[in-house]
């Protein structure tokens, strides 16, 4: 995804005026050192209160309880036994915490059992995600967008076949030809061999010659046998050596001259289907009319081709971007609400808007993991389903990061924004557009490309100048003035700015 398109201000605004909550600070996190509540090796005898005093049997009173009782009692006591030997692998400080609360009230057992079980679930967790939620739904995101167990499935037996193929190819095993006859058959392509065979001799032949001719000298022996060459060397011999009635050799001549033209026919008749299979026919007008007719019409599947790309491509990038100004919009308006943003002018949040947008980018371009993804995903066929894919992938990366990328991009451009009303804002947004015109001036100088600008300023710098390292006459800026371009001074009076007035 490039980083050609600005941040939809009316978006964010929309989206700030529907955020109602505080402003959270980076999402950095941060391990808190849990203190250790040392227990005592001899615990202090507690007086017990009346109504603890109860057994299996009896009630606190002293009265004896009912079978339905003390069945009851002696399933608390087995699940009060349970969750002490489950919290025993709890830190001392949280388990005690959940003793206390478990034993105030038996009614809390079943809170204290979903507590201490999200607990040990969230430490395991950490265990293998140190980086906590947003790591945790990376992998989420990863592991959908290759289609979960059965799509990673799918993946490796690929890549194990694939391997397998080229283990046989590189040890020049037969056997790679059954598999890849079996694969045609299986795809049901099996002409596909036969399609391949001419190319792929005529290659072998560039590349090497001498395994070229040891490969076909067996086969073109067979062939010639299959034409009965033999029967006609032994036939022309027997005439040469043919004898008259004295005994005398006397070659026979009618004989030779039916076997020489029937040899002449032969080769004829295989020198013009050579060349009606040959892979590189003979240019004739007829065929070059033909070929001229090909390549306008693959040109035009090629462009068609090309428009189709480029129309997926741009959907799934307005996609993203609607994505990027939902997210982006809702963890920007959080600040737009505060004082410091209030009388901030639309370009000023237009700026602020792309400082967020290139920031996102360089993190998404840094990140190899969601670049490995999202090229993995770019190869695989045009569907909506692949589409949809993409667009989750980078809904999902987006979710971790966005709250950090504005909040870091907030804090670099306004260090005071915490603290400072609508005025300092507005001073702010002033010393930072007037760095970023700066910039952009400079630029447009050492670039070449200007700036446009709405109409032609009536300052234009008229005089002889000399702008990064050229010098420029009168002449040469009226000429300037007459393709719609000039320069202005920059707003200090140190510096030049390239603008143009013409689109």
């Amino acid at each position: 995804m490039s980083a050609d398109a600005l941040v939809d201000i009316a978006s964010l605004d929309s989206a700030a005026a529907a955020v109602e909550t505080a402003v959270e600070t980076p999402v950095e996190e941060t391990t808190v050192e849990t203190p250790v509540v040392e227990t005592p090796a001899e615990e202090t005898p507690v007086e017990t209160p009346a109504e603890e005093t109860e057994t299996q049997t009896h009630n606190a009173d002293g009265t004896e309880k009912t079978p339905e009782q003390q069945a009851e009692f002696k399933k608390t006591a087995a699940a009060k036994t349970a969750s002490d030997k489950a919290l025993e692998s709890t830190p001392a400080n949280v388990r005690s915490v959940l003793k206390s609360l478990r034993d105030s009230d038996p009614k809390n057992a079943a809170v204290v059992k979903e507590l201490h079980g999200s607990f040990e679930r969230w430490n395991a967790a950490k265990q293998i995600f140190p980086k906590g939620v947003a790591e945790m739904q990376e992998a989420k995101a990863f592991i959908d967008s290759v289609g979960g167990p059965d799509g990673y499935q799918k993946m490796q037996d690929m890549i194990n076949t694939v391997t397998a193929t080229d283990e046989l190819l590189y040890a020049a095993d037969p056997k790679l030809w059954d598999n890849v006859i079996e694969d045609l058959k299986a795809n049901n392509h099996p002409e596909a061999l036969g399609q391949l065979a001419p190319s792929f001799l005529a290659k072998l032949k560039a590349h090497d010659a001498k395994a070229y001719y040891d490969s076909f000298q067996p086969h073109f022996f067979e062939g010639l046998k299959e034409c009965n060459i033999q029967g006609f060397v032994t036939k022309f011999n027997e005439a040469l050596s043919a004898k008259n009635d004295k005994g005398e050799v006397t070659p026979d001549i009618k004989t030779i001259t039916g076997l020489v033209k029937g040899i002449s026919d032969w080769f004829k008749g295989q020198e013009d289907e050579a060349k009606s299979k040959s892979t590189t026919p003979v240019d004739t007008p007829e065929r070059k009319k033909f070929l001229a007719e090909k390549a306008a019409f693959e040109k035009t599947k090629t462009e068609d081709g090309v428009k189709q790309q480029k129309a997926y491509e741009n959907s799934v990038a307005e996609d993203c971007e609607k994505k990027n100004n939902n997210i982006l919009g809702k963890a920007l308006g959080v600040f737009l609400k505060m004082p410091f943003f209030k009388d901030f002018q639309y370009e000023s949040k237009v700026d602020l808007g792309n400082g967020i947008k290139d920031r996102l980018y360089a993190a998404l371009k840094a990140d190899k993991t969601y670049q490995t993804q999202m090229n993995a995903l770019w190869k695989q066929p045009r569907t909506d389903a692949n589409k949809a894919k993409m667009v989750q992938y980078h809904e999902a990366k987006l979710q971790t990061i966005a709250t950090d990328i504005v909040t870091k991009t907030v804090q670099t451009r306004y260090p005071g924004y915490a603290k400072g009303g609508s005025a300092a804002g507005k001073a702010a947004a002033a010393v930072v557009k007037k760095a970023d015109a700066t910039k952009a001036a400079a630029t447009s100088v050492t670039s070449g490309k200007p700036i446009y600008v709405a109409s032609r300023p009536t300052d234009l710098v008229r005089d002889p100048i000399k702008v990064n390292g050229k010098d420029y006459s009168s002449s040469d800026l009226a000429t300037l003035q007459i393709l719609g371009r000039g320069f202005v001074k920059t707003p200090d009076g140190k510096g030049f700015k390239f603008v143009t007035w013409r689109k």
